[in-house]
């Protein structure tokens, strides 16, 4: 196999070609990554391509910027012309997919170019209109086992609309998938994903899918502008692209990034947030080295061609850091790809929708043994010098609250300390001990230094089961006995709790602690 990439300029770009050997090989894929959004002008060069290449499989994207070797490009449109050997490639497409029927649709696609020696399956698909997450659901179900990557297309941060290209033809509001066949084929990929998470814990409290109604209890665009600014939301969706939600699954960084903001407040993303998952803000950190991996055979004998499939947010915070990744990539193999709004990635047999990560695909023909694909990491230092943002802007504002919250918690705690000259614990919804005065650690035997994490097993089983109570949103009252740990007598105690809740969550609760005499 071998890849031909060029810079289209117009017709003539094709005579500079070996069109003759090229059209020789048993499968051709010609890939069309565009930053322009001219329907006109993909379908011209299309057409082009079939004219020049009439049995080749073709497929494009609208994108944020495009990879052509050791060089990131913008306002232009590389054609990538893979030839392979001994693969088949099919491909098959899918336009104007309703949102309620992008499952099924990723099902009709996989089931349209899955073969039985099938290797790896292309997908790309649009970002505004459809559900990613959905689609690749619905391809991985019927292909199973078998590693799917790709990309979604970009319309160079306008968030207005993506097209795609499959042979002659544009698509909106769909998806293509390409099969490559054979049993010579070797596959592998690796993900560049590299984020810091900051700011607080993140409850999504309220969403459907990809669309988040309330975070922590508050609508979504009001907890952004809170912890991020007014001037971060103003500036949804491109801001998205600069911090995004992000989690960790099975040792993987998943993100998502924002495609768009509506009236009510609800924020849409490129993927699912899945409530049962503690999300946090993150950013790609420019000011720390990065690890760039990249799949590697441990024998004699390099990968014949590298796709490269990158989130809009390296284009933007990792450019220089890329590049170095980039050029070591391109003086082993042609290294073709382009940045959009999210990737897919295949790791030990799962599929993902993933976000401010690169995905580096390498393929070769020439049949390896099994075991004999490896990684290669290196490490990439950062020496340019700190920009004045908006990401810089956006993180002081986030350190800045975060820092008045933690005085406010710490002031009120202290008052609350101080007002109350009875036993006062502090603990949170996992009853993990977060504070106590001294009158309460000398009634129950606790360290008035509490170290946060610290369970209860010192406690009657009676006191545990009232905190817990405490819990449940509703004021909770009771009497009963403790043994004096210096004295060794038993100490009637009445002991009240109460829900602290913000933003309408119960974040914990507070057990005021009295010594009464006994009835």
């Amino acid at each position: 196999m071998k890849t031909y990439s060029v810079v289209y300029e117009s017709v003539l770009t094709f005579h500079l070609l070996p069109t003759d050997e090229i059209n020789c090989a048993k499968s051709i894929l010609v890939q069309i990554y565009s930053t322009y959004r001219s329907r006109s002008m993909l379908e011209k060069i299309a057409r082009e391509v079939q004219i020049f290449f009439p049995d080749a499989v073709i497929v494009g994207v609208t994108t944020f910027g495009d990879i052509h070797n050791n060089a990131f490009s913008e306002h232009k449109t590389i054609i990538a012309i893979t030839t392979f050997d001994k693969t088949k490639v099919t491909g098959f497409s899918l336009g104007e997919i309703e949102e309620e029927q992008t499952t099924d649709a990723g099902k009709l696609l996989a089931k349209k170019v899955l073969k039985r020696d099938t290797k790896l399956l292309l997908l790309f698909c649009d970002t505004l209109q459809i559900n990613p997450e959905e689609l690749l659901e619905g391809v991985s179900s019927v292909a199973k086992n078998v590693p799917i990557c790709g990309g979604l297309a970009a319309d160079y941060g306008k968030f207005f609309e993506t097209i795609l290209i499959h042979n002659d033809q544009t698509i909106t509001k769909g998806a293509v998938a390409i099969g490559l066949s054979g049993s010579h084929l070797t596959v592998a990929m690796e993900a560049v994903v590299d984020l810091r998470a900051v700011g607080p814990d993140l409850e999504i409290t309220s969403a459907r899918k990809n669309r988040v109604y309330e975070i922590n209890g508050r609508i979504a665009a009001e907890m952004y502008a809170h912890y991020l600014g007014r001037d971060f939301v103003d500036k949804f969706p491109l801001s998205g692209l600069e911090i995004a939600l992000v989690t960790e699954k099975e040792g993987l960084q998943i993100a998502r990034n924002v495609t768009s903001l509506y009236e009510d407040g609800s924020i849409r993303y490129t993927g699912n947030i899945d409530p049962e998952c503690r999300w946090k803000f993150g950013y790609i950190d420019k000011k720390s080295s990065s690890t760039f991996c990249f799949p590697k055979f441990s024998e004699k004998g390099d990968f014949e061609t590298f796709f490269l499939f990158s989130d809009a947010s390296q284009q933007l915070l990792n450019k220089e850091r890329l590049y170095n990744g980039l050029d070591t990539l391109s003086k082993t193999a042609t290294t073709v790809g382009y940045f959009g709004y999210g990737q897919f990635f295949y790791k030990e047999g799962k599929s993902y929708l993933l976000n401010q990560s690169m995905v580096v695909l390498g393929l070769s023909e020439t049949k390896q043994k099994a075991g004999s694909v490896e990684k290669e990491c290196r490490r990439f230092p950062l020496d340019a010098p700190e920009e004045v943002n908006l990401l810089s802007d956006t993180l002081s504002h986030l350190s800045r609250v975060m820092f008045e919250e933690l005085e406010l918690r710490v002031g009120a705690l202290g008052l609350l300390m101080e007002e109350f000259p009875h036993g006062v614990l502090l603990y949170d919804r996992n009853l993990l001990m977060e504070s106590c005065n001294t009158k309460a650690s000398t009634l129950l035997g606790l360290d008035v230094k509490l170290a946060s994490g610290r369970d209860l097993e010192r406690m009657e089983q009676w006191i545990v089961s009232l905190l817990q109570e405490g819990l449940n949103e509703k004021f909770h009252s009771k009497v009963g006995s403790v043994i004096d740990p210096v004295s060794g007598k038993n100490i009637t105690v009445r002991i009240d709790t109460i829900p602290v809740t913000h933003q309408g969550i119960t974040r914990g609760a507070i057990a005021i602690i009295q010594e009464v005499e006994p009835e």
